[in-house]
């Protein structure tokens, strides 16, 4: 099962509570700039109802789809961003 459990010590709960905060961060300031929750992948602005959800986000980023939406809403340059 993935999640906080009992049997994890003590650097391995920091590290899970570190990974879901951290996590939680980039989704809601990502929804700052105006990009929903993904329907499409399984990206940093998918959904979650619960942290067991939430620490199965991929740690890669946002899919091309949510990419193309913060792309739209702030108007960046995808030459000068890679």
């Amino acid at each position: 099962m993935i999640g906080l459990d009992s049997s994890m010590s003590e650097d391995e709960m920091r590290k899970m509570y570190i990974k879901l905060s951290v996590g939680t961060m980039v989704h809601e300031i990502t929804h700052m700039f105006g990009v929903h929750h993904c329907i499409y992948y399984e990206c940093t602005m998918g959904g979650s109802m619960g942290s067991e959800e939430q620490l199965r986000r991929p740690a890669r980023g946002m899919c091309p789809v949510c990419i193309y939406k913060l792309k739209v809403n702030i108007n960046f340059d995808t030459g000068k961003r890679y």
